[in-house]
This record gives structure tokens, sequence and C-alpha cells, in this order.
């Protein structure tokens, strides 16, 4: 789990990224090829607009293998959240509207 492969999707009201393993199996993409789609877009769409607390983000993030969280142009848009006072999370990659925070936990 060492590098997330990315690829940028619209999910009805928020656009994000699906978050990906080394395997190259984004965790979401366009509806018709992520299995369990509505399942995945609610938990994103609770992910960034913070509905959840920051153990659950945590957790999530675990549970489903995800090691990278990006934050571009849509994610802003509806992002809650304050990545950069999530202490699972560091940030790795910043240049202009973008930034690429990586679990703690991923080598």
């Amino acid at each position: 789990m060492g590098i997330c492969i990315t690829k940028q999707c619209r999910l009805g009201k928020i656009s994000t990224v699906a978050l990906s393993r080394f395997d190259l199996n984004p965790y979401a993409g366009h509806g018709i090829q992520t299995p369990d789609f509505e399942y995945k877009e609610l938990m994103m769409s609770n992910f960034y607009e913070g509905k959840t607390s920051i153990t659950e983000r945590e957790n999530f993030l675990k549970r489903e293998g995800v090691c990278y969280v990006y934050l571009g142009t849509f994610e802003k848009l509806k992002a809650k959240v304050d990545f950069e006072k999530e202490q699972y999370l560091e940030k790795i990659f910043s240049k202009n509207s973008v930034k690429v925070y990586k679990a703690k936990w991923c080598k």
C-alpha cells in the first residue's frame, strides 16, 4: 500500500477522487464501474463533509485500505474537515489547489 492512484469522478453534488491501493483498484470511480457505488458515495461524502468523528474517519480509511486522501478543487467545495489537523494524516503534496494527505500507517 505504498502508492495511490487517483481518478477523479463526479458523485452527485460532490466530486471526489477515488482513493486507491497499490494494486490500482480505486476505492470508487464512476458509478457504473464501482461495486456498491451508493454505499461508497455515502461513505466518501460523510468523510469529506465531516459527518463522522475523527476516530470514525481514521477507522474508515483503515477498514477500506485507503492510504491517500486527495483534496482538490471539487473536494474543497464540500469538505468541512481541516485535514491539516487530522492526526492520522500527513500532507505529502501541495501545489496550486491540490493537496494529498497520506495515512501515517501506510508505507
